[in-house]
């Protein structure tokens, strides 16, 4: 789907986010206006225009007029809900306020005719590009299955030598052998995150598989639990509760695997990370904390596509918003919390929950 920006880009009017509304962005052929950005900046009754738009049961691509006399339309291209702004039409709709806006700006006169042009030409490049998209996808997809076949073949020679090496034990075999395993394993980790990041339907495959949480978990934290440092990362079952639930195998083990990276990732030097597994009602609860340097604005917009915790950290943000949607997809919710613990760091909580499968 593509971005808001994107859409933008392809617009010949003055345009507007109806699902997060800002001054309008310049058109292609027509630039906002300084009388909208006066208005706009001036006080709401331009944002309260845009608000009406957005819940108006007006049929889209009627043209409503805004309280200084211009003239919007709203469209959707999904998942987007937009709104070409700003312009007097030709034939004009009415009314003092819009002969004085023409007589100030004669510029913003457009024919029905750029109108229906600049809908087309947005509606036309999304669909392009889609297919452009689509292609992309598949493309990748082979080059990235011939990858995991590469990787596969290295985790399963390191796992083998590991076994060799220390048969009763295979984390304690030579430091080498050890280090060259996880790091596969780390490698196929990020290989299902950069699989969803190009395809998200993948979150629409049915729930197949019976999992046991407490088994991946576990496999997770030791794939990403520090060499010699065996109390970093801990994993804690109440009275040994080990719960199932039914489990996508494509994409479910996206979420431990971005909790515990991202919990390792921003927590201070040698502070555990606490893994806790209880259950509530009818569903297992898995509780991950860390703590990690004060910031105060963090909250649960996280989340949120391309959102980061901090600019001080490499990061992408997308993982927290993958593990959201892979919750979402297995009937679960996931929330994240923060309390104070000293004058410079605090507790980091994540909390997820989903049904548990029962025999």
């Amino acid at each position: 789907m593509p971005e808001f920006s994107v859409v933008s880009a392809f617009s010949l009017l003055p345009i507007v986010d109806l699902s997060n509304i800002r001054q309008p962005q310049n058109g292609i052929s027509i630039s906002t206006s300084n009388s909208c950005r006066r208005h706009f900046a001036s006080g709401d009754a331009c944002r309260k225009h845009y608000l009406s738009l957005a819940g108006h049961s007006t049929p889209p691509f009627t043209p409503v007029q805004c309280p200084f006399g211009l003239t919007s339309y709203k469209m959707t291209i999904n998942p987007h809900m937009i709104a070409l702004t700003g312009v007097i039409p030709s034939p004009r709709l009415g009314g003092r306020k819009e002969r004085e806006i023409a007589k100030a700006h004669p510029e913003l006169r457009v024919s029905m005719e750029t109108f229906a042009k600049s809908r087309d030409t947005i509606v036309s490049a999304i669909k392009h590009l889609a297919v452009l998209e689509q292609d992309a996808i598949t493309r990748y997809s082979v080059a990235l299955h011939e990858i995991r076949k590469l990787n596969r073949t290295v985790k399963q020679t390191a796992e083998r030598l590991c076994r060799t090496s220390s048969p009763n034990d295979p984390d304690n075999a030579k430091p080498a052998y050890v280090q060259i395993w996880k790091t596969s394993e780390i490698m196929s980790c990020q290989f299902d995150i950069i699989e969803l990041l190009a395809n998200e339907n993948l979150t629409t495959l049915p729930l197949k598989s019976p999992i046991e949480i407490y088994r991946i978990f576990d496999k997770c934290i030791r794939i990403f639990r520090p060499d010699g440092d065996q109390n970093r990362i801990l994993l804690r079952s109440s009275n040994g509760y080990s719960p199932r639930i039914l489990a996508c195998d494509k994409t479910f083990s996206i979420v431990p695997t971005v909790l515990i990276e991202n919990a390792l990732k921003y927590s201070v030097p040698d502070a555990p990370v606490l893994v806790d597994l209880d259950r509530s009602g009818t569903n297992c609860v898995i509780t991950v904390n860390n703590t990690a340097s004060l910031n105060e604005s963090l909250d649960n917009s996280i989340f949120d596509r391309g959102i980061r915790a901090t600019t001080d950290i490499e990061g992408s943000g997308y993982g927290l918003y993958l593990a959201k949607i892979v919750t979402e997809q297995h009937g679960g919710t996931i929330r994240f919390a923060t309390s104070n613990k000293t004058a410079t760091t605090m507790q980091c909580t994540f909390v997820v929950s989903f049904p548990e499968l029962k025999d």
